[in-house]
């Protein structure tokens, strides 16, 4: 028990690790972008880049912001979708640095593009999960939290 929490905490601490290397290089506001992000399973630029015009970064466009993120070594890319390391992202997803409602505009964003979107997109330009039962489960707002 004592081996697997000393394990656990050396994954926190390395997720936070590369989330304070990120936010050290990167403008004012990317905390709050990078957890509003990190409400989705996985992402393509075009849902991450709905997913940051909720709150930009005043004066960085999100084509910039999204392809500097691509370089982080806490992003997995995976044809074209991508997903930020579930250590990472679960830690993004405590930081508490964006508004709880801007919170809630993300899923119901997910959400739209897995109800609304076009099929045709899936994988391109829409997260391929997002239009399964199970995906928009995962993104469904429920008190502003993720489920």
């Amino acid at each position: 028990m004592l081996r697997l929490r000393c394990s656990l905490d050396a994954q926190r601490a390395d997720a936070m690790a590369d989330i304070r290397e990120f936010l050290s290089a990167a403008p004012e506001g990317a905390g709050r972008v990078l957890q509003l992000l990190a409400v989705a399973e996985s992402l393509t630029d075009d849902a991450a880049q709905k997913i940051y015009e909720l709150d930009p970064i005043e004066g960085l466009p999100a084509d910039i912001f999204i392809n500097a993120l691509h370089y982080a070594d806490f992003l997995v890319p995976r044809n074209s979708e991508w997903h930020i390391e579930p250590d990472v992202r679960h830690e993004l997803q405590l930081l508490g640095l964006a508004n709880q409602e801007t919170v809630t505009a993300a899923h119901r964003t997910l959400l739209s593009l897995g109800t609304e979107g076009d099929r045709a997109l899936a994988g391109s330009r829409i997260p391929s999960y997002l239009f399964t039962n199970a995906g928009r489960l995962t993104i469904t707002p429920r008190s502003g939290t993720r489920t």
